[in-house]
């Protein structure tokens, strides 16, 4: 009996070391573990609220962009500074905006008279104005020369700040109509014209 209890301590004494051993090698491989572990992303809140800042800073910043006005018989070309946007579309709806509230437009025959209703611009390259008489005015007023001034005042604005416009084609109150003045017949679609601005 003796003998089977000093076999049974003497395998017992060569045990514990055994399990030092793994618990030392498992706190060591835990500690290196955690050392390759990449470093936990931010939590998801901070995340958006770094987005947010950062979409805050590009929408504050302006864009400077050629308007064109009619004056003098020509289009003249006037820098202004338009917020930015996160988009061409709204980019372009953005210059559109600014050409219809500057006081400019407000000086110039059929321009005056009119207001912006929609705007899209397609795949292909071709922008979609749709306006509306200004006020409680049932038709807009000038003349033939006025009337293609003012069309490539808005055309010329849109081709000349970006490439990706190609063509306008013009709507009434969100319809095909001849006319905008009684003139020009808006029916097909309108390309820059280079040779209306003032040098």
């Amino acid at each position: 009996m003796s003998e089977r209890f000093n076999r049974s301590i003497e395998e017992n004494r060569l045990l514990l070391p055994l399990i030092v051993i793994l618990v030392v090698a498992a706190f060591a491989g835990l500690a290196f573990w955690s050392r390759l572990k990449p470093s936990e992303p931010p939590p998801q809140q901070d995340v958006q609220k770094e987005m947010a800042q950062t979409a805050e800073q590009i929408l504050d910043d302006r864009v400077e962009m050629l308007l064109y006005f009619p004056a003098a018989g020509l289009l003249l070309p006037q820098p202004v500074d338009v917020e930015r946007q996160p988009d061409t579309q709204l980019q372009a709806k953005a210059a559109l905006a600014a050409l219809f509230a500057h006081k400019r437009a407000g000086l110039t025959p059929v321009l005056k008279d009119i207001r912006l209703r929609a705007f899209y611009l397609d795949a292909s390259g071709i922008a979609y104005i749709d306006v509306l008489p200004s006020g409680s005015k049932k038709s807009v007023r000038g003349s033939a020369w006025d009337e293609l001034l003012a069309i490539h005042a808005i055309v010329n604005t849109l081709a000349g700040n970006f490439d990706e416009i190609k063509k306008v084609h013009f709507l009434i109150d969100g319809k095909r109509e001849q006319t905008l003045a009684g003139h020009i017949d808006l029916s097909s679609f309108f390309r820059q014209r280079k040779d209306l601005v003032q040098r």
